[in-house]
């Protein structure tokens, strides 16, 4: 699932949908920058915020996380103000099994690419005495 929720996973998916296999590979950031020019960026888009929205509902069934579900890392900084229009909420549907959980689960982005080290750091600092 990493590889594909990536910036290495959507330059495979720009690879699949691009017309021209002689055309140099762009970067994550400049599919992103491209998604409404370029049909190929645009569909790789879309594929992986629909491909995000069901993994999340899966894992929301799975896990409950009634605290939220947030999301990390450059990709999803990248992918987050597209999310909507790319077809994220309507794949983001655990409720279909769980109707009774709507709007219980809040997504969240994380900007900040320390946060893990930082938890981590605050989890196993020795206690002040």
């Amino acid at each position: 699932i990493e590889d594909l929720l990536s910036g290495p996973g959507l330059v495979r998916a720009w690879r699949f949908f691009a017309d021209d296999a002689t055309t140099t590979t762009p970067t994550p950031e400049r599919i992103l920058a491209a998604s409404e020019s370029d049909p190929a960026a645009g569909r790789a888009l879309a594929l992986l915020a629909r491909l995000l929205g069901r993994i999340c509902a899966d894992l929301a069934c799975i896990h409950l996380p009634l605290g939220g579900i947030c999301l990390a890392g450059g990709l999803a900084r990248g992918l987050a103000p597209h999310l909507r229009a790319a077809g994220f909420a309507e794949s983001f549907r655990p409720l279909a099994r769980l109707p009774h959980m709507a709007g219980a689960f809040p997504l969240r982005l994380i900007a900040d690419d320390t946060a893990g080290l930082i938890g981590a750091a605050r989890l196993f600092a020795p206690e002040a005495p």
